[in-house]
């Protein structure tokens, strides 16, 4: 019986761009993943950023002044 070297046991280094595609696709996901991310972090910012400033006008929402002011008498 012969030895068996190593060598027949490695793959063969043959390449074929396979690896190359499915690397690219999963870049490409990646990319589209995190570009939704960013754009729904940013609507959430837009969102949170504008209303900080904004200051509770009475007479636009005289419910929640009613509200207020039963809260305020029964405590």
């Amino acid at each position: 019986m012969v030895p068996t070297s190593e060598r027949d046991w490695e793959f063969d280094r043959f390449n074929d761009g396979s690896k190359d595609l499915v690397t690219n696709a999963q870049y490409r996901r990646y990319n589209r993943f995190l570009t939704q991310h960013k754009q729904s972090l940013k609507r959430i910012e837009e969102s949170l950023g504008s209303n900080i400033t904004d200051a509770w006008d009475f007479d636009l929402n005289p419910v929640e002044l009613t509200v207020i002011i039963l809260y305020s008498l029964i405590n």
